[in-house]
């Protein structure tokens, strides 16, 4: 493989940046040819010492998932990070998948209890109606206050979800941090 061979390799599997993110990559290491064949290397020497465009690739992609994740963080974001990270290694996919699963399990199952609190009163009352329960405002008391600590939950809720992204991006970058040292 000759310089152009893995630029242009590189280039393919960065389809995924933008074009102008890809170009300035491509720059960097066409740059890096530069510096080393004025050092005296060769190209394939230089290839060796950078290393598998795959594996370029995907620190780059996991890399640029996680800038975008930062700085917009939504869902789809979290998801792009949460792939190229199991595409980092395989050990991403046993040490992030099973605690993911459960993690986000939990905050759906917090998100829909606290939800589910606060629907309480208008089911309550629509149990009223439609049954003609009149006796039954003890259910209706109890709809209010579950209403009350739904909204707390909720709260909650928001807070913990925002904890739990924040300490998933830095779990990544230290993750990214450590295939980059075993890569070089």
């Amino acid at each position: 493989m000759n310089k152009d061979a893995f630029l242009h390799e590189l280039k393919t599997r960065l389809s995924a940046i933008s074009d102008e993110e890809r170009e300035d990559i491509l720059y960097d290491y066409t740059e890096h040819f530069q510096f080393g064949v004025e050092a005296g290397k060769s190209e394939i020497e230089i290839i060796e010492k950078l290393g598998s465009t795959k594996m370029i690739a995907k620190e780059l992609l996991a890399t640029y998932h996680l800038e975008k994740a930062e700085n917009q963080p939504t869902l789809t974001n979290l998801f792009g990070v949460f792939v190229a990270m199991i595409g980092l290694s395989f050990m991403n996919l046993i040490f992030i998948l099973g605690p993911s699963i459960a993690i986000v399990g939990l905050l759906v199952a917090g998100w829909g209890i606290s939800i589910a609190f606060i629907l309480s009163p208008i089911l309550a009352v629509l149990s009223v109606i439609m049954f003609d329960l009149s006796s039954q405002w003890l259910q209706l008391f109890v709809a209010i206050i579950l209403c009350g600590v739904g909204i707390l939950l909720m709260n909650g809720m928001y807070y913990t979800t925002a904890f739990m992204y924040k300490l998933f991006i830095r779990y990544v970058k230290m993750n990214i941090t450590i295939v980059k040292s075993k890569a070089f």
